[in-house]
């Protein structure tokens, strides 16, 4: 239902409050839900470092070359290069729906590695001593 309603945030975020970032934070929390739910062994099986990073990679990277295609364009930094559809509908934003799916990413997979390098940090396996 998190991940749902996490989703729900950054697709509407041109139409209601909310955005990249803080549908970003609510989809990282369902990894964290998730972890609370089936414990530390299932959640570092299923939540990887080595997929996160591109992830978060490919969040940011998004965002700058939506950011370079206005300058491609001939027009300023970020101008808007997708067409805006009709108000009110949910791809009306134009490039906006394109950024927040990028910070969305971004924020996700970042807020998610915070999640695994503490979670690694404070774990306590059988024979190490503190």
């Amino acid at each position: 239902v998190t991940l749902v309603y996490g989703i729900y945030v950054v697709l509407h975020a041109q139409l209601t409050p909310g955005g990249g970032f803080q549908g970003g934070v609510i989809l990282a929390s369902a990894l964290l839900l998730f972890y609370l739910g089936e414990g530390y062994r299932q959640w570092r099986e299923t939540v990887r470092a080595s997929v996160l990073d591109p992830l978060e990679a490919a969040g940011t990277g998004s965002y700058a070359a939506a950011g370079f295609a206005g300058l491609l364009s001939g027009r300023a930094f970020l101008a808007n290069v997708v067409p805006l559809g009709t108000t009110g509908k949910l791809v009306s934003g134009g490039l906006i729906m394109v950024l927040n799916l990028g910070v969305a990413l971004a924020v996700a997979a970042g807020f998610a590695l915070v999640f695994v390098e503490f979670l690694q940090e404070t774990r306590q396996f059988k024979g190490e001593r503190t």
